[in-house]
């Protein structure tokens, strides 16, 4: 733990500050009766790193390794289940005695869409820029570093019921080792790319091709398309599909029976060296099987017709995220790193805060109450603002690259995590605080409003718990909907991180004071 400070030096650093108040959206008391002063105090703080998280809500899954000399290097990778397509027959269509419908598997695809803006190039046509894609960026060849990574058929069974409690969701964290059957592709060198808009997919009858589809969505967004092992699908899957009016197989069945039969997919980054990192949208993510209906005479072989059809598995049901940090940076103790995706946290004690007596009074906070509250513990002055602010270190630092948009700061505890009191006080729930910021000097820095946070502390009708803050990377979802929402449940994805300048890490009190 770094120590900078303590709290009960406080007083020696009040001044008197009639104006310029550094106020972060709190009222101020104007009457000639009261003074206004200000108290400035570092803080505690450590960085901790984060071992895992539970993957399975967030929304948003990393393929790819990505490196940053600030805090190691992350490698990401993502397990899903697929959903049955909504028909199961491979033909439809009716034919005539001496006839034979068989089908021959064309290709199948795993097409997974980029998260992707859509803006107007200097022709005026529609042109798409990837977002939330991390590393190093070619701008010429306008591609990001490369990486290499395998699809291979899961073997882990997810369950989405927590086999101790069926009555709870299972939890899926993000070192959680997963088991691999087939592999079903590998794709070397591969680099996210905002022109991977088109795919070409061969149609062929014993092996000559017949005609070419061009598959494009109707927005033209870019998109993975990865071409999966045809040997294992025909024999997996079509194969099994029942001809017009007969009944599926038991794999084939229900929802249930597949995800047992055909338990998903593991695609797994195997590079070592980094390249980039991407975060997809598996909600539109699935499986395209492209196959044809080749109808023959019996008696004569001779072809009668050919059916293009196609089947779609949906990424469906469980669906997690892998990830394997290295953590070899994050070393100074003089400065507080902060990354998403389990990276790191940073840990922010206020008041004296002890770990192994939490909700002890303090002398640094004894201190404050003396001097906030007379002896019949009435206020002898009152907040208008209190913050907790935070500088970058911007000695390894690429403001062109590297900006982390926006920090969240919470209560931990030993159970659960909860947020801070000034975030469910805030006007729509929608509190800025925590948002990247550039002074009059134009460094750059992050703040917090803690007022109502310090002025619980210092109700005399109220508990003392000075609670051990936890400073992360901000996500969506962190934010409370109501003044009911109380705990921080949302996990973070964005790979990025930022290190902060310990020494400058200030708690900032501003109050006003009755004049005697």
């Amino acid at each position: 733990m770094k120590k900078i400070l303590y709290f009960s030096l406080l007083l020696l650093f009040s001044i008197a500050c009639e104006s310029d108040l550094n106020s972060i959206n709190a009222s101020f008391i104007d009457n000639k009766n009261f003074e206004a002063k200000e108290l400035v105090s570092d803080v505690f703080f450590t960085s901790e790193p984060i071992s895992s998280v539970n993957s399975s809500t967030a929304g948003q899954y990393l393929l790819g390794t990505y490196d940053n000399p600030n805090f190691g290097t992350l490698k990401a990778s993502f397990v899903s289940q697929l959903s049955l397509p909504t028909s199961l027959e491979y033909t439809s269509e009716s034919y005539e005695a001496d006839t034979l419908v068989a089908p021959s598997l064309d290709s199948v695809v795993l097409y997974i869409p980029y998260q992707a803006t859509l803006g107007v190039g200097l022709d005026q046509k529609r042109l798409y820029s990837l977002d939330s894609v991390f590393g190093a960026y070619d701008s010429i060849a306008e591609t990001y570093g490369s990486f290499d990574f395998e699809v291979h058929e899961l073997e882990t069974f997810l369950n989405p019921l927590n086999p101790s409690d069926p009555s709870r969701p299972s939890r899926f964290d993000t070192d959680r080792t997963y088991e691999t059957k087939d592999l079903l592709a590998t794709v070397s060198n591969f680099s996210p790319s905002a022109k991977d808009t088109v795919t070409y997919i061969k149609r062929s009858i014993d092996g000559t091709v017949y005609d070419t589809d061009t598959i494009q969505l109707s927005n033209a967004a870019p998109r993975m398309a990865i071409p999966l092992d045809t040997d294992f699908f025909q024999t997996k899957i079509l194969d099994k599909l029942p001809a017009n009016g007969a009944a599926a197989p038991e794999v084939l069945s229900s929802q249930q029976d597949f995800t047992r039969y055909f338990r998903g997919l593991y695609l797994k980054t195997v590079s070592e060296t980094p390249g980039s990192i991407a975060s997809l949208l598996l909600s539109n993510a699935f499986v395209e099987m492209y196959y044809t209906n080749v109808v023959r005479k019996v008696s004569t072989g001779a072809i009668l017709d050919t059916i293009k059809r196609a089947k779609t598995f949906s990424f469906g049901g469980v669906r997690a995220s892998k990830y394997e940090h290295d953590h070899t940076g994050a070393s100074d103790t003089d400065k507080i790193y902060v990354q998403g995706a389990s990276g790191f946290q940073g840990n922010i004690k206020l008041l004296g805060y002890n770990s192994e007596q939490p909700n002890t009074v303090s002398p640094e906070l004894q201190s404050l109450l003396e001097a906030a509250n007379d002896d019949e513990g009435n206020p002898k002055w009152l907040i208008n603002e209190a913050s907790l602010t935070f500088y970058v270190d911007e000695s390894n630092w690429d403001s062109a690259t590297d900006k982390v948009f926006q920090l969240f700061l919470y209560k931990k505890t030993p159970n659960y995590d909860s947020q801070i009191l000034d975030y469910i006080t805030a006007a729509s729930f929608s509190a800025a605080e925590g948002a990247l910021q550039k002074d009059e000097n134009g460094a750059y820095y992050y703040q917090f409003r803690v007022t109502d946070y310090i002025t619980k502390l210092l109700d005399e009708t109220q508990s003392k718990n000075v609670d051990n803050l936890g400073l992360k990377v901000f996500a969506n979802g962190d934010l409370p909907i109501s003044t009911i929402d109380t705990l921080v449940t949302s996990n973070n994805w964005n790979p990025r991180g930022v290190v902060l300048d310990g020494s400058l890490t200030k708690l900032k009190i501003n109050y006003s004071v009755q004049n005697d």
